[in-house]
């Protein structure tokens, strides 16, 4: 009886030695979860670029950097961000508070899913296209703009005829120290800066080499930090926003919007001052022609006014920013229609 009983015990103790090697086997094996809907994708790596999906957190290889401006030449086409996909392009154009219009077009779209394969600006909105250009992401540009003060503008707008445009003192160290790239061909995505709205120099555009100078010549509008010339030329502004460069460049789909709307009335009503008022106006028609007939010739077109009668009163800006959102909305529901035909 005692010899069963210990061979019983010896067989328990076997077994359950047994069942702990195996417990301790299985324990070692990797544990799998179904995947949680709700947790959020890894993040990509910094260094990792989908071309076929843009991300604009991510720099771009140099290969997509555009091309260089070659004045009276003929314009090669550059390979698309996005193959398989149109080449869209975003032109803005505008003067004043109104400009902050586009630090909301690029956040709604930016939302949206949409990206853009180049920028093409005119005037004030070309400091927030460089910005897009040359930060990691849309939220970055909203915390630079709000940042940015009445002497911001003030340096970089105040140009006068025959001032040199290098000048590094006229940015002001607000936007040196935030744009630290020497040259306009690091930006992200291909951002053609356009200076055809200025009383002085060739109209033309720029993609690269130093961003000072054509930022410099393209803010300078006259009426707000700076007077009108004695006789200024108006029919030398003849691209207020470049919807033809936009088509030069070989966009598929051409989203312009104009921020004009509040300078035009400030200068052609007389808010610009008294003397020159001839002048004044027909600049001020001049520039309103040249946005109608560009605007005309885009696949999408948009406008953006906020009433103000001072068109250097930064205290609008919020207000804005938010008409570029919603006007951002508007536009991006007319592409995506577009798109998905």
């Amino acid at each position: 009886m005692n010899y069963h009983h210990r061979s019983n015990r010896l067989f328990l103790h076997f077994f359950l030695a047994i069942l702990v090697v195996l417990a301790g086997c299985s324990s070692n094996k990797p544990r799998t979860s179904p995947q949680n809907p709700y947790l959020p994708p890894p993040e990509p790596s910094a260094t990792m670029h989908n071309p076929g999906t843009y991300d604009p957190t991510l720099p771009l290889p140099p290969g997509e950097l555009g091309t260089p401006i070659n004045p009276g030449g003929t314009v090669t086409q550059t390979e698309p961000l996005h193959p398989g996909t149109p080449r869209i392009a975003l032109v803005v154009g505008g003067a004043g508070v109104a400009s902050y219009a586009t630090v909301g077009l690029l956040k709604r779209f930016h939302e949206e899913g949409i990206r853009f394969d180049m920028i093409v600006a005119t005037g004030w909105p070309a400091l927030f296209a460089i910005g897009f250009g040359f930060m990691k992401s849309v939220h970055d540009l909203e915390w630079f703009a709000m940042r940015l003060q009445d002497k911001d503008f003030e340096s970089i707008s105040s140009l006068s005829p025959g001032t040199d445009p290098g000048l590094y003192e006229k940015v002001s160290p607000l936007i040196r120290d935030t744009f630290r790239q020497r040259d306009l061909s690091e930006t992200r995505l291909p951002i053609y800066l356009m200076t055809g709205n200025t009383e002085h120099g060739e109209v033309g555009a720029y993609d690269r080499g130093s961003w000072k100078v054509p930022l410099l010549e393209t803010m300078s509008i006259p009426g707000l930090y700076r007077s009108f010339g004695d006789e200024p030329d108006p029919y030398r502004q003849t691209e207020a926003i470049s919807v033809d460069e936009a088509t030069r460049r070989h966009a598929d789909v051409i989203v312009a919007v104009s921020m004009y709307a509040d300078y035009i009335d400030f200068v052609l009503f007389g808010g610009a001052g008294k003397e020159g008022v001839d002048s004044q106006k027909a600049y001020g028609r001049a520039v309103q022609n040249s946005v109608n007939e560009q605007l005309r010739t885009a696949t999408f077109s948009g406008r953006v006014a906020i009433g103000s009668k001072t068109p250097t009163s930064l205290g609008s800006k919020r207000a804005a920013l938010l008409a570029g959102y919603r006007e951002g909305t508007r536009l991006a529901r007319e592409v995506r229609k577009l798109l998905h035909r």
